[in-house]
């Protein structure tokens, strides 16, 4: 009986020894599972980060590259717009340029405001004699002595036609040729034609005649 006892008793250390055993198999098989696992996830998760890190590089790199061409292009707008600010400054002034030369060119006209100007200006020397004398060899000189000559007589003086300018003969502008006794009348005329605009410049020189007040119109200043 007691020899039955100890066989059972052996049986059960034996059981329970294999159970215990068998336990720790398991357990070492599961931990060695999970720690392939998390190995596997950890390989996993690596390579998801290398990728990310890849992609993060290149996305700066584009970037990079995109923010440089877009200094580049920028640097040559600027450059553009100058260039194109520069083209139109030189268009104004060659415009500017052009439209002085056309005004110097054109033919020389006396307008109902400067005849106003004279009839005001001269108001009181009514009567007094001019003559006027126009250089030859210009249709625009001709013309422009014309009507330098009504004006004249618009303004109540007595205008005389004198003797022309020969073309070989220097005279540009207007000129006055003052007798000794015709200052005052004279004065009048010169400031007249300068506050009219009809000349830029006047020149007055003496006159030999003392009683004679010549108006003489010459070719255009250029």
């Amino acid at each position: 009986m007691s020899a039955l006892r100890s066989e059972r008793g052996s049986a059960r250390h034996v059981v329970l020894a294999t159970v215990l055993i068998l336990t720790s198999i398991l357990g070492t098989g599961l931990v060695v599972l999970g720690t392939q696992a998390n190995n596997r996830r950890a390989a996993r998760l690596a390579a998801v980060e290398r990728e990310l890190a890849e992609a993060r590089k290149a996305h700066a790199e584009t970037e990079a590259r995109f923010n440089r061409a877009l200094d580049l292009a920028n640097q040559r707008s600027r450059e553009l717009e100058r260039q194109v600010d520069a083209e139109r400054e030189n268009a104004s002034s060659a415009e500017a340029e052009l439209l002085k030369l056309r005004r110097r060119l054109a033919p020389r006209t006396l307008n109902p405001n400067q005849a106003r100007i004279f009839v005001a200006a001269l108001s009181g020397f009514e009567g007094e004699l001019v003559t006027v004398v126009t250089q030859s060899g210009s249709d625009e000189t001709s013309q422009f002595g014309r009507q330098v000559q009504a004006i004249l007589e618009k303004a109540g003086l007595r205008v005389m036609d004198g003797d022309g300018v020969p073309a070989f003969v220097a005279l540009n502008g207007i000129r006055l040729a003052v007798g000794e006794r015709r200052p005052a009348v004279a004065a009048a005329i010169r400031a007249t034609l300068l506050e009219a605009k009809i000349a830029d410049s006047v020149t007055v020189e003496p006159n030999t005649n003392p009683d004679e007040l010549r108006v003489m119109v010459g070719a255009r200043r250029i």
